[in-house]
């Protein structure tokens, strides 16, 4: 059902992919932040602040597979 996986963080890099592979996408160009308007800006803390040790166990075993897969870890809290 699936036939690719972008990582959102990559997204700029695989624009001319989904561009050639989604016809809505042909001719419109990628935004980056430099040059783009936040449609809705929010203000919030980095993620890390919102886990402690027992969330983040949980998160770990229920996500375990996607983390693997793409290489993520969750970053120690930010002080």
């Amino acid at each position: 059902m699936v036939n690719d996986v972008f990582k959102l963080e990559e997204l700029s890099a695989a624009w001319l992919t989904l561009q050639a592979k989604v016809c809505g996408l042909r001719g419109v160009p990628y935004a980056n932040a430099a040059n783009s308007v936040r449609r809705n800006p929010s203000t919030h803390g980095h993620y890390s602040f919102y886990y402690d040790d027992e969330t983040r166990k949980i998160m770990t075993d229920y996500m375990q597979a996607d983390l693997d897969a793409f290489g993520y870890t969750f970053e120690q809290r930010m002080e």
